[in-house]
Parts: C-alpha cells; structure tokens; sequence
C-alpha cells in the first residue's frame, strides 16, 4: 500500500469550455491537460474504464464516489496503459483493499502512466451540466497553472469532431487468440479493441484474429471468417471515409 501524504494538499482545477471553473485536490501526475469531458456511471470497475481505448484522449468524470478503493491488478486492464488523459472523481482513495500480490494504488497507476486527475469535485452536479449542455472540452490542471492560463488552452484545444484516433490505439500487425480448431472464426477490426471483448469470444469457442484499423476487405476474407466484428474506438469516425468503404463491402458480402 503507496500513500503519498506530501501530495495530499496540492491544489487542482478543472475548467469547462463554458467558463465554469470547479477547484478540488490534485491526485496522480503533475500535468495539465485538455480533451473532451466525459462520464460514466459504473459502480464498479473503474480500471476497466480508465484503460477502454475508447476513452483514449477524453477527460472522465465518473459519478460513483469512490475511486481506487479495491486498487488495480493488470487482469483488470482493456489495453496496455492507460486511455483516459485526465480523471474527474469525488473521492480518489490513497488506500485500496484487495491483498493481491500484485495490486497496487491508483495513486502508483496513475503516476506509473503520468496521468492526472482532480478530486473533490460534485461529479453528478457536473453530469447534470453535461446532460443539458452538451458534449463540451475541458481542461485539468495539477501543476499550479492559473484560470487565465487554462482558459487559453481551451481555446486551443480542437474539438473531438473530425477527430481520428483509432491509428494510434490499434494494433499494428494482425495476430490470433484461441484454438485454431474452434468452432468459429471470427475477424475482429480493431478500431480501439477491449481485451475483455476478444477474451470473451475465445471463451465461446471462437479462433479470433484482430486486425489493423486500415486492413482491407480482401486481406480479412483470406482468413475466411464467419464472422466479422467492428469494435469499439475513440475518436469520430466521419474522420475514416476510407474504413467506411472497407465496411460497406463487409456488409454487402
């Protein structure tokens, strides 16, 4: 079990793009940060959350109060690191409960990847904003940057429309999961895979190979799939005319 007792008292904001401004306490990274805000409702499995590809490059506000208090373990991981750029929570807990060997606090996770995060914030008020506001960015500061200096990063930052991103999350070569012998064959497209999702198919007795977000209609139909599957992603896929060509001929096959 990590605490970081010097850490406790170091200020942090967190900025909308409609000039809302809410203080609380920094936790994990000194960084400052900019994206699009989101949220999620889970009650439990926020590892599961924080490493999904498609949260990669958004900020996320998760209204379930308490955060890291059963630590994280690297079964529970969707992805090699972390996705999300930024955590917005009500309580970021220095201490978890889980006795595994290989469990360690979400202060250790967060600082392993250089991820920062803001507690002490009314999440499900600031849900309410986004419910009746709509998607908007947002900035997160921990090290000490002023409201001024936030609010010209806003500016800055690009919206998430037009946004491609699956290229940076998605594998670079195809590779197989499960027994060739299986039952079924399935083609996944990885646009942002979860590795829960590919574990799930080779549960059911299925031979997987994930493919790169750019292959083509005729490099899938060689494995000879019974299926195909799309997965999930970050970013806006009007960005990809290409892939949506690619699916068009996938759906009419």
């Amino acid at each position: 079990m990590i605490r970081n007792f010097l850490q406790d008292d170091r200020p942090a904001l967190l900025m909308l793009a409609n000039g809302m401004l809410f203080k609380g306490q920094a936790r994990g990274a000194e960084a400052t940060v900019s994206g699009e805000l989101c949220f999620n409702t889970n009650m439990t499995g926020y590892q599961e959350v924080f490493t999904d590809p498609s949260y990669t490059g958004q900020i996320m506000v998760m209204t379930n109060v308490h955060q890291g208090n059963y630590g994280t373990i690297p079964a529970e991981s969707e992805s090699r690191s972390l996705a999300i750029s930024a955590l917005v929570c009500r309580e970021f807990s220095d201490h978890f409960s889980r006795p595994y060997p290989d469990a360690v606090s979400l202060e250790t996770y967060f600082l392993k990847y250089g991820i920062c995060a803001i507690q002490g914030v009314d999440t499900r008020a600031l849900v309410a904003i986004l419910r009746e506001s709509g998607t908007m960015n947002a900035v997160v500061s921990t090290d000490g940057k002023s409201a001024g200096e936030l609010e010209a990063i806003l500016q800055a930052t690009p919206s998430m429309e037009g946004l491609e991103l699956s290229s940076k999350v998605s594998c670079a070569t195809p590779y197989e999961m499960g027994n060739p012998d299986a039952s079924y064959r399935v083609a996944v497209i990885d646009y942002g895979a979860k590795q829960s999702i590919l574990e799930q198919l080779v549960v059911r007795d299925t031979y997987v190979r994930v493919f790169p977000y750019h292959t083509t209609y005729e490099e899938v139909m060689q494995f000879s799939p019974q299926g195909i599957l799309l997965s999930n992603g970050p970013g806006d896929p009007a960005a990809m005319p290409r892939q949506i060509e690619e699916i068009k001929k996938w759906c009419s096959s």
